[in-house]
């Protein structure tokens, strides 16, 4: 059992079908990738919004797909991008309020919280669509310095259930994020 306690200073137990562990140079360079995203993150945004907005980052995890998508709220705003030349799909998740937020304050209104949680219509797809995409462009900003990244957006959709293309137990790593916009902030992240 992979749950089982140390064996005190022999081996550890090690379970191949949830690692556990990254390098720990690989693990730095996330966090600096994550760390570039937020100032870049904060000065686009704010800029964006005109109004001052903090992306702050806060840390890596780890965890398996299907574990990712039973922590996610149903309705959610979580995008499928693919990130050339990394293989397979990566998930932008961005909490459905603070969409909400990004999408009042960019139509002209007042950046408040919406009162009541709720799918998008066609036209706010759109919108939180392109939103997603500038999440991605940034990401793309952050990494430079490691690995040139080609963004692509392949879909968008409030619900969990739909989000597809990575196997259940596929390992992810997510970097979390918040973002405050005036006096209303909210989780984004980016599972790899």
């Amino acid at each position: 059992d992979s749950n089982a306690d140390d064996l005190g200073d022999g081996p550890r137990r090690y379970d191949f079908n949830r690692p556990t562990s990254i390098s720990r140079t690989f693990e730095q360079n996330l966090q600096s990738v994550g760390e570039s995203f937020a100032k870049t993150g904060t000065i686009d945004f704010t800029s964006l919004m005109r109004m001052t907005t903090t992306v702050e980052f806060l840390g890596l995890k780890q965890i398996t797909f299907s574990e990712y998508l039973e922590e996610l709220p149903n309705p959610t705003c979580g995008a499928m991008v693919t990130l050339a030349p990394l293989k397979g799909y990566s998930v932008v998740h961005i909490d459905l309020g603070l969409c909400f937020v990004f999408l009042k304050k960019l139509m002209g209104g007042t950046p408040d919280m919406e009162d009541s949680v709720r799918e998008f219509t066609e036209i706010e797809r759109g919108i939180n669509a392109g939103l997603v995409g500038r999440f991605t462009e940034i990401f793309r900003k952050a990494a430079s310095k490691f690995i040139k990244v080609d963004a692509g957006f392949v879909n968008l959709e409030n619900n969990t259930n739909y989000l597809s293309g990575i196997s259940d137990g596929e390992a992810m790593i997510i970097l979390r994020f918040n973002v405050k916009v005036d006096t209303v902030e909210g989780p984004v992240e980016l599972g790899l």
